[in-house]
């Protein structure tokens, strides 16, 4: 196989990832001021029901498909016989998925939000056939860059062309629903372009069930956490209420997004490793991986505590105040959810450990769900962020137990307690800032940027290797531009 550059992947997904956090950073606090927390509510609980359906459409089989795909990469009859099996079983878990779907429009308790539940319907049919996967699997970056582009732009122009007052709300399901339509469409388009479909006589479906609904039974019970506290608290304290925990889980689930979608280049190559029995390699790019979440989590969890009250204000609105409790706490959940996607996904799924990660995640949403029960009629919006950090906890325990055979914990440690120690100046750094300055927005670029130099020059001080590996590579680049 010609290994593509990992620099030039990591940088192409950085940019792409950026994108994907900027759009949301745009359209939730314009969404949010013009239709309330009553809008937001009503169109969040009904994508966490859809998503239970296009749960099942999806059914594993992108996670699948980037581990088994990285393995036949080099051999395109191979990997177009993959390609087609899979797309076959993923229209019958869609066509499953819809048809359930269709139960919701017959249920008392959601007639007042039909027109919604007409319009996820897109979103169950073409996030469940999206074929990212693929992508991943050629590590064309460039491609899913470039596509992403244009369809949150296209996004973008719907929602600031037709969404102006608090009635649109099924405008914002569109603005929602639109990536997702436009992303399978050009996906499958260049799909047959580059892999042979529907070329072979015979297809074997039911190979590929059983790993495929091991990694569908880890993706469902993981998926809770962020579900099931959305679905719990529109049943028992409204739509405001979820609205509430809309603006405390959205930011954090925005910074865990990034930080996934960032080391997301990395997972093809460590599937590829695992393919080939290249042990050696597998454990330093884990390591490389992990030394990355650790270091882009630890600030942002840190930054996000101290900051919780601004974050909210700008990105929500002042009606969304009562939100910031939550978002401190799960600002602390923040890292437990990003190191606990890399032990999964990154470690355990590509050395075939499914069955372990399955335990925790199922785990994880049994724990989420009993407290939940408890805790919403208690404390409500916080009530469900207490349940949702418990719930990651429990899971951050076996993961990492399960993975000490496949990682160097003892060099990732060391990074880790650099990364908190680097990380605790914020505080005294946000107290000082917001005594001194009460603009919301000078306070909070203040406080970022001090805190960015004092957390980078705290590592340079300390020379932690993660750090200084990136200043030399970044010596070595302009060396070469200056050359």
């Amino acid at each position: 196989m010609n290994e593509k550059s990992m620099k030039k992947n990591f940088m192409i997904s950085f940019l792409r990832t950026g994108i994907m956090l900027l759009v949301p950073l745009i359209i939730f606090p314009y969404v949010s001021r013009i239709l309330g927390k009553e809008g937001v509510g009503q169109v969040q609980y009904i994508q966490s029901i859809a998503s239970y359906f296009q749960l099942f459409a999806t059914f594993g089989i992108s996670s699948y498909g980037i581990r088994e795909g990285a393995k036949r990469k080099g051999n395109l009859e191979a990997l177009g016989k993959l390609c087609t099996e899979l797309l076959l079983l993923n229209f019958i878990t869609t066509t499953i998925a819809l048809a359930a779907y269709a139960v919701t429009f017959f249920l008392e308790g959601l007639s007042t939000y039909r027109e919604l539940l007409l319009l996820y319907t897109a979103y169950i049919l073409f996030y469940g056939l999206n074929l990212d996967w693929f992508f991943n699997v050629l590590e064309d970056y460039v491609y899913i860059t470039v596509r992403t582009c244009i369809v949150y732009g296209l996004a973008l122009v719907i929602m600031f062309l037709f969404l102006k007052n608090s009635s649109d709300v099924n405008v914002y399901a569109i603005v929602l629903i639109f990536p997702y339509v436009g992303i399978f469409l050009g996906n499958f388009r260049q799909m047959r372009r580059r892999v042979p479909l529907f070329r072979h006589s015979k297809y074997n479906l039911r190979q590929h069930i059983r790993p495929v609904a091991l990694v569908f039974g880890i993706i469902i019970s993981s998926s809770i956490y962020s579900l099931l506290d959305t679905t719990m608290l529109g049943i028992l304290n409204g739509d405001a209420a979820v609205g509430l925990y809309t603006a405390a889980s959205k930011l954090c689930r925005l910074v865990v997004q990034l930080i996934t979608a960032i080391c997301a280049v990395f997972l093809p190559r460590l599937s590829y490793y695992v393919g080939k029995n290249e042990t050696g390699k597998f454990r330093e790019m884990a390591l490389t991986s992990a030394n990355l979440i650790v270091f882009i989590a630890v600030p942002c969890s840190f930054g996000l505590l101290i900051l919780a009250e601004q974050a909210i204000w700008l990105f929500s609105g002042v009606g969304f105040l009562d939100a910031v409790p939550a978002t401190r706490i799960l600002a602390v959940n923040l890292f437990f959810s990003a190191v606990d996607g890399f032990l999964g996904w990154q470690i355990l799924v590509p050395n075939n450990r499914d069955k372990v990660l399955l335990g925790a995640t199922m785990l994880g949403a049994g724990t989420d769900f009993v407290l939940n029960l408890i805790l919403i009629p208690l404390a409500g919006v916080e009530g469900a962020a207490v349940a949702t950090l418990i719930s990651e906890v429990s899971v951050f325990g076996i993961c990492l137990f399960y993975s000490a055979k496949y990682l160097n914990f003892a060099r990732l440690f060391g990074h880790c307690i650099k990364c908190m120690v680097a990380s605790l100046p914020v505080f005294l750094i946000g107290l000082f800032v917001n005594n001194r300055i009460h603009s919301v927005i000078g306070s909070s670029i203040l406080t970022v940027c001090l805190t960015v130099v004092v957390y980078l020059g705290t590592l340079i001080v300390t020379k932690d290797t993660f750090v200084c590996l990136i200043l030399k590579e970044i010596r070595r680049f302009f060396d070469k531009a200056v050359d």
